[in-house]
C-alpha cells in the first residue's frame, strides 16, 4: 500500500502483504499482479496471480479447515465468530480506509 493511504490507518499492521503469508503446503504463486488506485495511479498492493493449480489447493485447504470448524462445539464456533465481529467493529475505520483506497473513492485520502 502506498504511503498516502497508509497514513490514515490507526493500525497499519491490518494491511499485510500477502507475499508474507506462507503457503505451508506448496510453493506459492510466483506470478504477481499490481493493484492501483484508479484515481491517483498509486500502487496499493502486489498480489499473487494464482492459476488453476493454486486455486485448487486453496479449495482443498478450505475443505480441510471446514472439517476442523465442524468439529468445534457450537459454543466454540460462536466465540470465534464473536471475536471476528469485535475485530471488525474495533478496526472499522481502518477497514473502510483500505476498501476506499482499493475502490478509489478517495475522499480525504490525498
Amino acid at each position: 500500500m502506498t504511503q498516502s493511504p497508509m497514513r490514515h490507518l490507526k493500525n497499519p499492521e491490518l494491511f499485510v502483504d500477502l507475499a508474507g503469508v506462507p503457503d505451508r503446503t506448496a510453493e506459492a504463486a510466483t506470478k504477481r499482479f499490481s493493484v492501483f488506485n484508479p484515481s491517483t495511479g498509486d500502487l496499493l498492493a502486489e498480489l499473487p496471480d494464482m492459476g488453476v493449480r493454486h486455486v485448487s489447493r486453496a479449495i482443498d485447504k478450505a475443505q480441510a479447515a471446514q472439517e476442523h470448524w465442524a468439529a468445534l462445539t457450537a459454543r466454540e464456533r460462536s466465540d470465534r465468530l464473536w471475536e471476528w465481529h469485535q475485530l471488525i467493529l474495533n478496526h472499522g475505520e481502518d477497514l473502510a480506509a483500505i476498501f476506499t483506497a482499493e475502490m478509489c473513492m478517495c475522499l480525504g485520502m490525498e
